[in-house]
């Protein structure tokens, strides 16, 4: 998917998601839709990479080229999401991972395979490196749980 569709599934994602989480009465959702607008912007100008596969280099020049192209006015909310402390950011990455998901679930099984394995990927890997993200929330580590529940039912 290009970066235009990523941060343009995001804000449906997570306004669906939403109503759904078990801390919803404490987070800001305007908060949240407005870190997802802005979190990948560093991406326009050093371009994208699996984020199991950047560099700290990457990461550092994507931060670096984000806040040279944000308003400063937003420099806090982007560090906020950066740092993933605030219910809000929390959300916001939970529905950033999420949606890289989403359409493994919709392929045909023998092309996400061939995709998962030209990466080295797998639902253990997945289990690995992003259950942290879900944890906060009941209702996205469940939601987290069936989604590898499916991968691993595809033999993935």
């Amino acid at each position: 998917e290009s970066l235009l569709q990523h941060v343009g599934s995001l804000p449906v994602v997570a306004t669906h998601l939403y109503p759904l989480l078990e801390h919803k009465n404490r987070i800001d959702l305007g908060k949240a839709l407005t870190m997802l607008a802005i979190h990948d912007i560093g991406e326009t100008i050093v371009g994208d990479s699996h984020p199991h596969q950047k560099t700290q280099d990457f990461l550092e020049s994507e931060h670096k080229e984000a806040l040279k192209l944000l308003s400063p006015e937003y420099h806090p909310l982007f560090e906020e999401f950066e740092k993933g402390e605030t219910l809000e950011s929390k959300f916001a990455k939970s529905v950033d991972v999420l949606v890289t998901f989403l359409p493994d679930l919709l392929l045909p099984r023998d092309f996400v395979a061939k995709r998962m394995a030209a990466y080295g990927f797998s639902s253990q890997l997945f289990v690995e490196k992003r259950t942290e993200v879900f944890e906060w929330d009941s209702a996205l580590e469940g939601l987290f749980d069936e989604i590898i529940k499916r991968f691993r039912r595809l033999g993935l």
